[in-house]
This record gives C-alpha cells, sequence and structure tokens, in this order.
C-alpha cells in the first residue's frame, strides 16, 4: 500500500445481525427490534466496496466472526492519528477502541487485519472507555469528539406526531 493511498476498513457483513438492540437504529419507533434483510445487506455491502476501491481507496476487509456480528462497524475499532500524512502506514499509530463489554472480543480480530498490513498498534488505558471514531475522529485540521456516557438505553414511549 502506497503512502498516499487512502484506506478503510470495512467488515464483511456475512455473521451480521442485530441482536441486542442497544443501537436505537436497530428499533422501530415502537421499539420493537428491526428486521434486517441479509440478502440485500451484503448486496449493498458488495455494492459500497466496489464503489470505494473504483474510487481508488484501498478496502481492508475485516473478516467474519459468527460470535462477533460487532465487527461489521469498524469505525469503532479505533482511530489512526495523522490519517493523512504523506507517510508510509509503518510509521503512524493505530489506537485501538476499548470497547463495552458485549464487544471487546472484537479488538483482537481488528489487530490480526491491520498487523497483516503493516499497520502499528497501539492501546489506550483499559480503564478509559474508548468507542473508537464512533467517540473520536478527524475532520480536517480538528479533532472531534464526544463526552459522557448515555445514562439509560431504552425505549420510552412518548405521545408525539411522527415527522
Amino acid at each position: 500500500m502506497t503512502a498516499r493511498q487512502r484506506w478503510i476498513l470495512m467488515g464483511d457483513p456475512t455473521h451480521f445481525s442485530v441482536k441486542g438492540g442497544a443501537n436505537p437504529h436497530t428499533r422501530t419507533r415502537w421499539g420493537t427490534r428491526r428486521h434486517v434483510d441479509r440478502a440485500l445487506a451484503i448486496q449493498q455491502w458488495q455494492r459500497l466496496r466496489d464503489v470505494l476501491r473504483d474510487l481508488g481507496l484501498r478496502v481492508l476487509v475485516v473478516p467474519p466472526d459468527p460470535a462477533q456480528p460487532g465487527l461489521v462497524y469498524p469505525a469503532n475499532a479505533g482511530f489512526m492519528q495523522d490519517v493523512d500524512a504523506e507517510a508510509p502506514l509503518a510509521s503512524r499509530r493505530f489506537y485501538l477502541a476499548n470497547l463495552l463489554p458485549s464487544r471487546a472480543g472484537e479488538k483482537a480480530h481488528y489487530r490480526r487485519v491491520l498487523d497483516a498490513e503493516g499497520i502499528p498498534c497501539f492501546e489506550l488505558d483499559p480503564a478509559l472507555r474508548f468507542e473508537g471514531e464512533a467517540d473520536f475522529f478527524p475532520a480536517d485540521e480538528l479533532m472531534l469528539l464526544t463526552h459522557g456516557r448515555v445514562e439509560r438505553q431504552r425505549f420510552v414511549p412518548a405521545l408525539a406526531f411522527p415527522p
């Protein structure tokens, strides 16, 4: 992979499913779990991968694991320092996320994929909760981050008119 070529992680969707439904996008407005059309999702994923490759990006695919359906969300893998630097990947730093216990097993998968590409991985203090680019991501010369935690992740019924 050349120093100037952009790259992206994509998680193979073979074993994707909505299990816990903690993410609000996995729920309907009534709080029930959404149905996922697996065949359509895989077709859409393949099309996105092909478009990204056609645009000149290097697509690193995280292999699927039936025990880790969250691998389809590799933005949560961590973040790359100096993502736009014109330097070999081996001279950059990728900081692995400290995911929730339900997704902690994903870290080893991400590390294997990145190590195989020569991308050095580093870990933060395990006491620090960090969900990768879901919490922290580059935006031009700035770094945007979120702070705090979700106190209650649940469906709360309320009377309202739909948008």
